[in-house]
């Protein structure tokens, strides 16, 4: 099974799955960048509070949501945390899919090494979007 953005939809490789047959989204969603006060330096630095939230994310559960071939989802979590220091915090980041420069990097490593002792724990939930086929 698979969603194409190009398209905003479930394409048809969603009609393979038999009647019955089941479609899984899973993805981590941000519950906290860090601990007070990360979260508020980030909005300072950045001028704005940093999205928990991501519009392919949401695009891609839309477009399940309203594709009349599925159920409803059932939703199924698992909060986790991980401690990152500076570099594996920027690294991280990345896979978000933002292409950030040096010295937005730069401002990262001087809130967590120089204000926060070295480390920041992320909060995460580990995400399963189930929809049955009917």
């Amino acid at each position: 099974m698979a969603l194409d953005r190009a398209t905003s939809g479930c394409t048809a490789r969603c009609g393979l799955a038999p009647s019955g047959g089941s479609l899984a989204l899973v993805w981590t969603e941000i519950v906290s960048w860090g601990e007070e006060p990360f979260e508020d330096r980030l909005a300072t630095e950045f001028g704005s509070l940093w999205a928990k939230t991501f519009d392919h994310v949401l695009g891609s559960l839309r477009s399940v949501e309203q594709d009349q071939r599925f159920d409803d989802f059932q939703v199924r979590r698992h909060r986790f945390e991980r401690t990152l220091d500076a570099s594996t915090f920027v690294a991280v980041s990345r896979t978000y899919g933002a292409d950030y420069g040096a010295e937005h990097d730069r401002i990262i490593h001087r809130i967590i090494d120089d204000e926060l002792g070295g480390t920041v724990t992320k909060v995460e939930d580990a995400v399963l979007y189930l929809a049955r086929r009917r």
